[in-house]
């Protein structure tokens, strides 16, 4: 009799073969137990061509997510043979396309944005599920006490980093740099919450940002931390929901602070 297990490798494999031919080559990143500093970096290298064919929100991969649901976040279907490569939830795939790169997946000038998704689901007889990634980020906490000034001030100045140290990310001292961490943000086309007393007529509501972060050994968002953009954007976490088993990661719905410098 054949073994469920063997099944679900039998189904891994026709998706490798159907990648091969359709799917693109991805890089992809895994965070050892010796990474340390940035995420994406060449030391955190697993592979550096496996071709993977992904859909944006199929009816299968609907079916087979096992979260309530992910709202303002891109899930992709992903046809590839993870056993092959041995692969895991939480490793980070970046577009490595030589020949449609620029002008096709990404704007023919130079952008801050990546082409990168993470793994979040890998179950036996279900389909392999990536949630989209597209830019990089620091992640601050806010410090419990005040500032020299006897003040919590919400800018950087008062933060403490979060930094990825031998396979773990941990709350590092002012002192540290924070790792850049790859994150999906995208913005939600409604304004919520009510003006503040002191705002005018004409001042519009807040804008709400729905962000999705990878698996953070070690770290959990939470309310109150902040997101910080190279460009000098800053966003606030309203509710962080992390997940650990069945859709890995950590959802998350943010307001904006501070527009880029």
């Amino acid at each position: 009799m054949v073994e469920w297990n063997q099944i679900a490798q039998k189904i891994q494999f026709g998706a490798g073969k159907e990648a091969n031919v359709l799917g693109p080559p991805w890089k992809v990143y895994r965070i050892g137990a010796s990474a340390t500093g940035d995420v994406l970096i060449p030391g955190n290298v697993l592979f550096e061509n496996v071709k993977v064919l992904h859909e944006v929100n199929t009816p299968t991969l609907k079916r087979h997510l096992e979260a309530e649901k992910i709202p303002g976040v891109i899930l992709y279907e992903l046809r590839l043979d993870t056993y092959q490569y041995g692969l895991k939830v939480g490793d980070l795939f970046v577009l490595n396309d030589q020949v449609f790169g620029p002008g096709y997946d990404t704007t023919t000038y130079a952008t801050t944005d990546i082409n990168a998704f993470v793994m979040i689901q890998n179950k036996p007889n279900k389909v392999t599920i990536g949630a989209r990634l597209n830019q990089l980020c620091h992640l601050v906490r806010q410090k419990v006490e005040p500032s020299s000034d006897d003040e919590w001030e919400p800018d950087s100045f008062n933060t403490l980093p979060v930094c990825l140290v031998n396979g773990t990310f941990v709350v590092g001292v002012e002192s540290d740099t924070s790792s850049l961490i790859p994150i999906g943000l995208f913005p939600v086309a409604r304004p919520y919450g009510d003006k503040a007393i002191m705002d005018t007529p004409a001042m519009p509501k807040k804008a709400g940002w729905c962000a999705f972060l990878p698996p953070l050994k070690g770290f959990k968002p939470r309310q109150g931390d902040r997101i910080l953009m190279p460009d000098g954007t800053r966003y606030y976490v309203i509710f962080a929901a992390p997940q650990e088993s069945g859709a890995c990661g950590t959802y998350l719905f943010l307001e904006r602070e501070k527009e880029a410098d």
